[in-house]
């Protein structure tokens, strides 16, 4: 045996395309029990010899750690994977074969007589088998060598296939290639599943019957076939009996499409946006029917053409020149599988190597690569007759159109079209409720919706600030829970007159952090197309200043009427037009009219039109000079013509009106008193002129106030220069 440490590293499994030969010598056998290839035996040398030479299956066992060295008509035979890592020992690396030769090999080595075992059941099918012991130099047995022949006893393939009434098209073969033997059983089944095979023909030997299962085969052109199997024996051995094999592609390829369903409803379900979801779209529909790539294309309106808008592909075929090619094109309408497509709103399967326009998809167009993708298939995004976008698959298996394929294609393009609308929808509804909250958060108004539930479900800034809450707070929040036990029960009789459907409107007192606060509040029910009330609109004006101002207004009110009652006087307002708007008491006393039949009248309806008309003339004055004036005016009472001094004087209230005000007070007894010391002072100046003395008057302070016509003659001067002189 060879043994170099400086060669290649060891080879941890073989493959049926190995050389046996050079993986024994290069495996690193110093690490066995063997040790250096010095101290090999003979018979080892020997041994070894014939086995790596020989075109028969071959294997020999030595040693007391019982390794295992096998040839390359044994490997090609069993497959690698039924055969341990080389150097491994048979008693610490169980296999399928291991299991099945280990007896004999200890019976060998036990008994040092040869053994021959007939139809023994392997995993890939019945081998008749023949051990001979080895001797090391004490003539000691060290080792087994065997070789295995296939025997007559069929495989579970050939059992299952060369029945009369199988169906060989299940894996793509004919009855002619049966009958001619071209059919390699051993090839049929896939390496996973031949211990699975093994275990049912040892039921069917030993019980007489195998429950069904599900397994897979290798199609004659390299696919493979899901396959329910099952059988029973009709003697006491297995030679005989009934198999059966029922194809499960047709369940399998519909488990896929709904697997393929469900996962693109999943994706829709969890995504915000379609171009967020397009890779997981792409990414689990091609997976699960087997497709190796996926490309989104969408319309562009203004251009009028489709435009790449994302992809996926199997990591396991190099497509990168296709999908940079593809993100650099676009497709009219009509022109390759996604332009026909987009045309016509219906799904289209095609040979993706197919060269004639009829059939031409610009997949070569695209990429010289591809040539592993055997179809293309496409179906278009579809919300009603508007066709949104296309998706193109493409796969490196041939495939056959399927009606209820193209059907399910075509009702997922419109899952993923009304998808689109309503995340479009959904997009529209959240901008124009920003739009909405901008708004509200503009107006000084308190405004806040509450569902039937009588549960916040909107709330602006206005509304947060007043109260100091969040939004989060608010929402889903039970009004009574956040305006407290006392005043919601002060507004539970206008909450239930707004869920009964009528609109309210009053004015309230709220307490808040920052002490209470007057507010004017309106309830607008919300009522549905039904006729229901599924809430109400809360529009709340804090009118605290406004109340404050009235306050401040009654009491300035009530100081003004105050000081009216005792003016000794009527004192009044008029407008512009002469209408009063205000009269004290004194005034209503002296036209014997209440206060609100004085209210909006004119002098004209209320007194004499000659009176009235003086009274109008002095308003005028005012109004047109906008100086006070002062003016005597007579007013006609039950016991004669009065005087009056009236005191009138332009003004402007808070609204910009102009107003006269006014005072007149009675000076009847004055004037009277007035013309009587008059005419007392005349007659006396009669009396005094009369006479003929010297007649002169003067003050306390000596300041002349009067000389008769007498002392003007007599003294030369006049009253004038008297009062000069002093």
């Amino acid at each position: 045996m060879l043994d170099n440490d400086k060669r290649m590293p060891p080879v941890n499994r073989f493959t049926i395309d190995s050389d046996i030969k050079i993986q024994v010598g290069s495996h690193h056998w110093s690490s066995a029990s063997l040790g250096n290839s010095e101290a090999d035996s003979p018979s080892l040398k020997n041994t070894l010899s014939i086995l790596l030479n020989s075109p028969c299956p071959m294997l020999m066992v030595w040693g007391g750690d019982r390794l295992l060295f096998y040839n390359e008509a044994l490997c090609n035979l069993l497959g690698e994977h039924l055969l341990m890592p080389l150097g491994q020992s048979l008693n610490a690396y169980p296999t399928p074969i291991g299991e099945a030769i280990h007896p004999s090999i200890e019976q060998v080595l036990i008994a040092g007589q040869p053994h021959h075992t007939e139809d023994s059941c392997f995993s890939i099918g019945h081998f008749s088998a023949s051990y001979s012991p080895l001797w090391d130099e004490g003539d000691r047995p060290i080792g087994v060598f065997a070789t295995l022949t296939p025997s007559a006893s069929p495989t579970l393939s050939e059992r299952l296939f060369s029945q009369p009434e199988a169906n060989l098209e299940i894996i793509g073969y004919t009855q002619q290639e049966l009958e001619t033997g071209q059919i390699r059983w051993s090839d049929l089944t896939p390496p996973e599943y031949r211990e699975l095979d093994r275990l049912m023909l040892d039921s069917i030997s030993q019980k007489g019957v195998v429950g069904s299962f599900e397994k897979e085969y290798i199609h004659k052109d390299g696919h493979r076939v899901p396959i329910l199997v099952g059988g029973a024996s009709f003697s006491d051995t297995s030679d005989s009996g009934f198999f059966f094999a029922i194809n499960l592609s047709d369940r399998r390829e519909m488990e896929r499409r709904l697997a393929a369903q469900y996962a693109v409803v999943r994706v829709l379900a969890e995504a915000t946006h379609f171009s967020d979801a397009a890779p997981a779209i792409l990414q689990s529909l091609c997976k699960t029917l087997d497709w190796q790539l996926g490309i989104v294309w969408s319309v562009d309106r203004e251009t009028n053409v489709l435009r790449y808008v994302n992809h996926w592909q199997a990591p396991q075929i190099d497509l990168q020149e296709l999908i940079e090619t593809s993100q650099r094109m676009t497709f009219a309408p009509g022109v390759g599988l996604p332009g026909r497509v987009w045309s016509s709103g219906q799904p289209l399967m095609l040979d993706a190597r197919a060269d004639s326009p009829p059939h031409e998809n610009r997949l070569k167009a695209r990429s010289a690569a591809p040539a592993q993708l055997r179809t293309a298939f496409g179906f278009p995004i579809l919300l009603g007759d508007e066709r949104l976008g296309v998706i193109e698959c493409f796969s490196d298996r041939p495939l056959e159109p399927q009606a209820d394929l193209l059907q399910m294609m075509l009702a997922m393009g419109s899952q993923m079209g009304q998808f689109m609308e309503r995340k479009r929808a959904e997009e529209a509804l959240r901008r124009r409720e920003e739009e909405l909250r901008l708004i509200t958060n503009a107006v000084p108004a308190l405004i806040s919706y509450v569902d039937r539930q009588r549960c916040y479900r909107f709330n602006n800034r206005s509304y947060e600030q007043w109260f100091g809450c969040s939004g989060a707070e608010f929402y889903g929040t039970h009004i009574g829970e956040m305006m407290g036990d006392e005043a919601y029960q002060g507004i539970l009789p206008y909450v239930e007159q707004a869920l009964a459907g009528e609109s309210v409107n009053f004015e309230t007192q709220l307490t808040l952090r920052e002490g209470r606060r007057y507010a004017s509040v309106s309830y607008t029910p919300h009522i549905n197309d039904r006729g229901e009330v599924e809430g109400f609109v809360v529009l709340i004006n804090d009118i605290s200043d406004r109340k404050q101002t009235e306050l401040a207004l009654r009491e300035s009110r009530a100081l003004f009427e105050s000081f009216m009652q005792y003016v000794p006087g009527c004192a009044y307002i008029k407008d512009e037009q002469g209408r009063y708007v205000y009269v004290n008491a004194i005034g209503t006393r002296l036209t014997g009219r209440s206060l609100e039949e004085l209210i909006g009248k004119t002098d004209f309806e209320l007194i004499d039109a000659e009176y009235a008309q003086l009274f109008r003339d002095t308003d005028l004055e005012v109004l047109k000079t906008n100086q006070p004036v002062e003016r005597l005016e007579r007013f006609l009472h039950e016991d004669g013509e009065h005087s009056w001094m009236a005191l009138k004087f332009p003004f402007v209230d808070a609204s910009g009106q102009r107003l006269i005000a006014g005072m007149s007070f009675d000076i009847t007894d004055r004037k009277r008193a007035e013309d009587a010391l008059q005419e007392s002072e005349r007659r006396y100046r009669v009396l005094a002129e009369a006479i003929p003395q010297l007649v002169w008057i003067a003050t306390s302070e000596d300041r002349t106030e009067y000389i008769n016509q007498k002392f003007c003659e007599y003294t030369g001067l006049n009253l004038e220069q008297m009062q000069q002189l002093g």
